[in-house]
């Protein structure tokens, strides 16, 4: 497709969608996103709607992070080392540690339960966003939301891994689907410590004690049912090992973000900012898609950056929002994790142009001037981390808004050396 024609389509649909935004349907709509979350709060704490919400995100994030770590012992176990015949994996999953971890992703399904009707109101509040945009915005590059599946069941463990591991992460996360679909495995788990052929054997000795020709009949019947248990259980226990497999590398590409939080401050910025924050993420995760790589055309790049300045102009009036402060502090980290570490960037890397990082730096100089909060604290935590271990391209623009950053710290943790 020509570049050019996907260079003015995309920025004409920006700039369309943006001010949309604000519109009063999309304000009630997060309002009550961010009521249902805080209403998961049941523990009886104080605060206000966005203190209660931030605390039940919060809790949710901590349920993510649990289950894909419990996900990663239960896979070290099995498949850092030696190959384990079947004996030896229902030695190693009978364990008491294993047994914990199985048991922690059973806790993690069944809590899990009380947020079906907070999946209902994140979709329709989503919905509500790309009908009040016609549309537009799920119709841009690498924009993607999530969806209630056809039959109201959550996905199956692979295919919430999948949900999850896609870069640039979805802008909507249906928690109670992927909570449930990632801790799915812990019953399979447990039928391979225990094999559900005992049930047969039991029936069949009851049986037997019958009469002699019902005997003959049972006895046939029973080998029957316990070949066809054998071979059953043995293919859900290939299809259940191999699912844990693809844990590792979907993991390699899960950005171990604060899925809920960040949501959150999605409905704030669009609530109290009028999606300032938003508009600057579908902007930058839409360039990552459409930019192109091989050529660098000054003239599409002026379109984009006039595109970036239009949607930004009265950054002033939305400023003091703290859900749109967030919503850019993460696009800021977005962007410095996709950058390339290597001279030779790999296929999921974003080798974002240098003006359009300026451009970004600016804008959250501007929003954050004057703003302190454990929001930036945290982000300025989560940086320190990539400049410490991050290499090239990466590690350059980790330290670029570091130094935008750190001075907004609050004075109980003090800006910290940028040397």
């Amino acid at each position: 497709m020509d570049q050019s024609f996907v260079a003015r389509w995309t920025c004409l649909s920006i700039l369309a969608i943006e001010p949309t935004l604000s519109h009063h349907l999309v304000k009630v709509s997060m309002e009550d996103a961010v009521s249902n979350l805080a209403n998961l709060n049941l523990e009886g704490h104080d605060g206000t709607v966005d203190d209660l919400a931030l605390q039940a995100a919060a809790r949710i994030d901590e349920d993510f992070k649990q289950a894909l770590e419990s996900l990663l012992k239960l896979y070290s176990v099995l498949f850092l080392g030696p190959e384990l015949t079947e004996p030896q994996v229902r030695e190693k999953l009978s364990t008491d540690d294993s047994r914990q971890q199985i048991a922690e992703l059973q806790r993690i399904h069944d809590e899990a339960d009380r947020m079906q009707y907070l999946d209902r109101g994140i979709y329709e509040a989503w919905r509500n966003i790309n009908g009040v945009t016609q549309k537009l915005t799920s119709q841009l590059p690498g924009i993607r939301f999530d969806n209630i599946l056809s039959d109201g069941e959550p996905p199956n463990f692979g295919e919430a891994l999948n949900f999850l591991s896609i870069s640039p992460k979805p802008l909507s996360v249906l928690p109670w689907q992927h909570l449930q679909g990632l801790c799915s495995i812990a019953p399979k788990l447990r039928d391979i410590i225990q094999p559900q052929n005992t049930n047969t054997n039991a029936n069949a000795n009851a049986n037997t004690n019958t009469n002699t020709n019902t005997n003959t009949n049972t006895n046939t019947n029973t080998n029957m049912n316990m070949n066809t248990n054998t071979n059953t259980n043995t293919r859900e226990y290939r299809r259940t090992l191999e699912s844990l497999k693809s844990l590792v590398k979907a993991t390699d590409r899960y950005n171990r973000g604060l899925i809920m939080e960040s949501q959150l401050a999605r409905w704030q910025d669009l609530r109290d900012g009028g999606g300032l924050g938003v508009a600057v993420e579908l902007f930058f995760i839409t360039l990552g898609k459409v930019l192109p790589t091989s050529t660098r055309e000054v003239s599409q790049h002026d379109l984009y950056i006039g595109a970036f300045e239009s949607i930004t102009y009265d950054w002033e009036k939305r400023k003091d929002s703290h859900g749109t402060q967030k919503v850019i502090l993460d696009v800021a980290f977005d962007l410095t994790m996709r950058l390339p570490e290597l001279e030779i960037p790999l296929d999921a890397d974003f080798d974002c142009p240098e003006d359009f990082k300026v451009c970004l730096l600016r804008l959250l100089g501007n929003i954050l001037e004057g703003q302190t909060g454990p929001h930036i604290d945290e982000a300025v935590g989560r940086l320190r981390d990539v400049r410490q271990h991050s290499l090239g391209k990466r590690q350059e623009f980790a330290e670029k808004v570091f130094k935008v950053i750190n001075p907004h710290v609050t004075h109980s943790h003090g800006p910290v050396s940028v040397e």
